[in-house]
């Protein structure tokens, strides 16, 4: 009886570690998922800012040619 007890009372505590595995496992995936979703926002940021970049050093490069012909 004690033993079926104890047996009992393991297989609770691998159920409630499991269950607490696969919440922890899917935060994960879900954090991993952001993760990804910000890094690839953040490479999109970066190149629109190294175009707008290079447009405002085309303007520079033009204002000055233009006060140059003045």
């Amino acid at each position: 009886m004690q033993l079926q007890n104890k047996i009992a009372q393991g297989q609770g505590t691998i159920k409630q570690q499991r269950n607490e595995y696969e919440a922890v496992r899917s935060d994960r995936n879900l954090y991993s998922r952001h993760l990804v979703e910000s890094q690839e926002e953040i490479a999109e940021i970066k190149s629109k800012f190294k175009t707008t970049r290079h447009q405002i050093e085309q303007l520079k490069e033009e204002i000055q040619i233009k006060d140059q012909v003045k």
